[in-house]
């Protein structure tokens, strides 16, 4: 029997991904493992999100301490946050550079993650990262991969993205808290970047709507 410790980047994101593993024969742990998270009122937030969750459900939670600075030396000198390029269908960051960022948040999480394994006597680890269409998937289970090797451990490469819409609706059900902006002080900018990028274009296109009238 698998002992899998399932990282978890908050509650939401965590509903459809325990339900899948919990009609598994594997004993099942979350652990909220998340430096990157800012402010720490945020950081609260989802973490409550994600407590109250595992309770109604009967999942055992393992809560890491609340280290940023710890986020700030490994991820935070990479620098942004990363202007937004419009276009005519939608807004996109600067990928290259965003990537390398947040292969470093996830290098750092699930590094923690293994080592919490270890110490809580788990054998394969997992992530509900991958569940995000926002996230880069690969990524994420590259760094999921070379968390477990280099801690002797299993890794769960499960892609979860198809259960997104689900987890989403299910979540706004239960009046879960839910996140707008990945998590990073970086992506709160971006994310605010964004929705004002997306508005403007927007407003452009009723413009030339109501020009061609």
């Amino acid at each position: 029997m698998d002992l899998i410790l399932l990282h978890a980047c908050c509650g939401p994101c965590s509903i459809e991904p325990l339900r899948l593993l919990s009609q598994t024969e594997a004993k099942l742990a979350l652990v909220f493992v998340n430096p990157n998270i800012h402010p720490q009122g945020e950081y609260q937030l989802r973490l409550a999100a994600l407590r109250d969750y595992a309770t109604m459900v009967g999942c055992t939670l393992i809560t890491a301490e609340y280290q940023p600075e710890q986020w700030e030396r490994a991820v935070g000198v990479f620098g942004g946050p990363y202007p937004i390029i419009p276009t005519d269908d939608c807004c996109q960051h600067n990928l290259l550079l965003r990537q390398k960022r947040c292969a470093a948040c996830y290098r750092l999480r699930l590094s923690q993650t293994a080592d919490l394994a270890v110490a809580e006597g788990y054998d394969t680890i997992g992530t509900t990262l991958t569940i995000s269409p926002y996230q880069f998937t690969e990524l994420i289970i590259e760094e999921l991969k070379r968390a477990a090797i280099d801690h002797g451990l299993k890794a769960l490469e499960d892609n979860y993205q198809d259960l997104f819409a689900a987890s989403s609706k299910r979540s706004r059900e239960l009046g879960m808290y839910n996140q707008r902006y990945c998590g990073c002080r970086f992506s709160e900018i971006e994310a605010d970047l964004e929705r004002a990028a997306r508005k403007e274009l927007r407003k452009q296109r009723r413009k030339q709507m109501a020009g061609t009238e």
